[in-house]
């Protein structure tokens, strides 16, 4: 290796290495605050499932009870804005399921359902697939 080439690694491990060692080590947060992340991770995910579970049994109602008043939701079907404007677009486009029915042919599964926590702003991009297998009995 030339000195050239020895310097420029020399800079860039300065430029990068040192401002992560002058931070510090990870400040370890305490007992309750991971716990709190456990339990909004969980959370989160089991409202995930929900979301699919409720669409897919046609409970338009409590499917649109998991979003915000001011929600937006933007799909197949358009853009629908609040809990009941969702529940009547639902229904409008994939009919009410009669009393008792049990879903047999239509199915959401949740997959890369890695959730994050920084601070009280939780992310996921998970990919809520319909395989829709149609005939299964």
């Amino acid at each position: 290796m030339r000195l050239g080439q020895v310097l420029l690694l020399l800079v860039l491990q300065t430029l990068v290495v040192s401002p992560a060692l002058a931070a510090g080590p990870p400040v370890p947060q305490s007992l309750a605050a991971r716990v709190q992340r456990l339990e909004d991770v969980k959370e989160i995910h089991d409202l995930l499932i929900r979301y699919g579970l409720l669409l897919d049994s046609k409970d338009f109602k409590g499917y649109s009870e998991l979003f915000a008043r001011d929600a937006v939701w933007i799909g197949g079907f358009g853009t629908h804005r609040t809990p009941a404007g969702i529940e009547a677009m639902l229904g409008k486009y994939m009919g009410q399921a009669a009393p008792g029915t049990r879903n047999k042919d239509n199915f959401h599964l949740l997959t890369n359902e890695i959730i994050t926590v920084q601070g009280d702003i939780p992310y996921s991009d998970p990919l809520l697939d319909n395989p829709n297998p149609g005939t299964a009995k």
